[in-house]
């Protein structure tokens, strides 16, 4: 994998689990319910339009979502669950109305290490399974 690739995606990662808190520890809300939407960016093989590579996956720049992020903060740990899905148009020549793609979903659960960073924003490390 290309390294500077590799190194946005860290940072994304990273990124992606900041959260901001409430300014006062006491009116600190512990659960939590979000949603999300965003884009599928296909990498490597994935993304390969050669047809006569076997493992090329044909896939384009699709959608990702999150249908429920969830999480629940007790004193040291927060528990969090995850319903998400992926899918991406394929780029096939004899598929010319675009009618066929790749997707897939999953539900994930696992615990949170919360770290506050100060008063007001917060990060984390996250374990799912």
């Amino acid at each position: 994998m290309n390294i500077k690739l590799s190194i946005v995606i860290v940072i994304v990662l990273t990124f992606y689990n900041v959260c901001f808190s409430q300014e006062n520890k006491e009116e600190f809300r512990k659960g939590y319910i979000t949603v999300g939407i965003g884009p599928a960016i296909p990498i490597s093989q994935f993304r390969n339009n050669d047809v006569t590579n076997s493992k090329a996956g044909f896939a384009e720049t699709g959608l990702s979502f999150s249908i429920i992020n969830i999480g629940y903060r007790f004193r040291i740990i927060e528990i969090t669950g995850l319903l998400m899905g992926s899918a991406h148009f394929l780029s096939l020549e004899t598929n010319s109305n675009n009618d066929a793609a790749w997707v897939y979903s999953g539900a994930f659960l696992g615990a949170t290490i919360p770290i506050d960073i100060s008063r007001k924003l917060q990060t984390g490390i996250k374990v799912m399974l």
